[in-house]
């Protein structure tokens, strides 16, 4: 018979890769083999290399407890090495060191009163890497509790002595503990020396009021807006309207025209039907409500006015008899000229 060996292969992704711890705090370390044959042993290694001895097998691997401390060479690189008849396979695990934060900067001590005070810090620039998680804050013999990660920290303490120094300390806080301390000294006041304090009652109806004041501005500039622009579009639409109507009546031309003589005979559009032209006798009757002053004006000349001696000037027959306007072609004008050609007179 034969047996087939197969050396040991660590599975790097099941066990420990990276992890962080910090003075006092401790770690387990694993390794797990993925394929071996036979069962392999376990050795650990210490980063300063080390070996550990408390080491103790697990389901398809190995573990170890690291209690972490101040020294150094507790943090870095750990090795896993798992070995058989077939050969060996290691693994690295980084152990990386987490410190407190730095002391918090105490701004100020400020609002000092006889019974109380309120202290103001920010979040240390170094938190040891690890986040900020909260304060400690000692007032004299008393310890508060401040769990904040705000950069800017504002907070009240009461029940004070009045007329009393008081020894403030500062301490922040990570996963890590406690770092350094900020101190600082203050005295709290009398009651006499007090300012009157106004009720916070007070504060919040005076923000209510003005709130209220603004949106009642914004509503009041917003309706009459509206009521400008409405005001506007309706003055448009009247005065489209008016123009649309100016544009829609009838335009009368009147024109008035003689194949003899300029003003003689009324010419209106051919689908009137108050005006009928009789070509027979060449008469147009002309009706009283479109007679124009201008041919009124040329009908009532007289005609012996208008006769020369030259061959310049023209006459006309009269065309008004028993206040009946009547208009003829041809055969009325004493000047040659004007019996040959057309002659027209038109009222825009």
């Amino acid at each position: 018979k034969f047996l087939c060996l197969d050396k040991p292969t660590v599975g790097k992704a099941s066990s420990t890769t990276n992890i962080s711890s910090w003075a006092g705090n401790k770690i387990n370390l694993e390794c797990y083999w993925s394929s071996s044959l036979p069962i392999p042993r376990w050795t650990w290694f210490k980063p300063n290399g080390d070996r550990i001895t408390n080491v103790r097998s697990i389901s398809s691997g190995s573990q170890v407890t690291v209690l972490t401390g101040n020294n150094n060479h507790d943090y870095g690189m750990y090795r896993c090495k798992a070995t058989n008849i077939a050969g060996s396979d290691q693994h690295n695990i980084s152990v990386t060191r987490l410190f407190p934060p730095v002391r918090p900067p105490l701004i100020d001590v400020a609002s000092i009163r006889s019974s109380s005070v309120t202290i103001i810090w920010a979040r240390p620039a170094d938190n040891g890497g690890s986040p900020v998680t909260g304060y400690k804050v000692l007032i004299d013999s008393r310890t508060f509790y401040i769990n904040s990660s705000k950069i800017l920290v504002y907070q009240e303490f009461t029940g004070l002595q009045e007329h009393t120094e008081y020894n403030v300390t500062v301490l922040a806080r990570n996963i890590a503990g406690f770092g350094d301390a900020s101190f600082k000294v203050f005295n709290t006041t009398t009651a006499k020396q007090e300012p009157k304090r106004e009720s916070r009652h007070a504060s919040t109806q005076d923000n209510c009021n003005t709130k209220v004041g603004v949106l009642a501005a914004f509503l009041a500039i917003s309706l009459l807006s509206i009521v400008i622009l409405l005001a506007f579009m309706i003055l448009k639409h009247r005065r489209t309207n008016s123009q649309n109507s100016n544009q829609q009546e009838p335009k009368k031309d009147a024109v008035y025209e003689n194949s003899d003589a300029i003003g003689m005979v009324h010419l209106t559009s051919s689908s009137s039907p108050s005006f009928k032209t009789n070509q027979k006798s060449h008469k147009t009757a002309l009706p009283t409500e479109a007679r124009n002053p201008n041919q009124e004006h040329y009908q009532q000349l007289n005609p012996s006015t208008l006769q020369s001696s030259t061959a310049t000037v023209p006459t006309y027959e009269p065309l008004r008899k028993n206040d009946v306007t009547i208009a003829e072609c041809k055969g009325h004008h004493t000047h040659p000229t004007l019996q040959s050609r057309t002659r027209g007179y038109k009222n825009p």
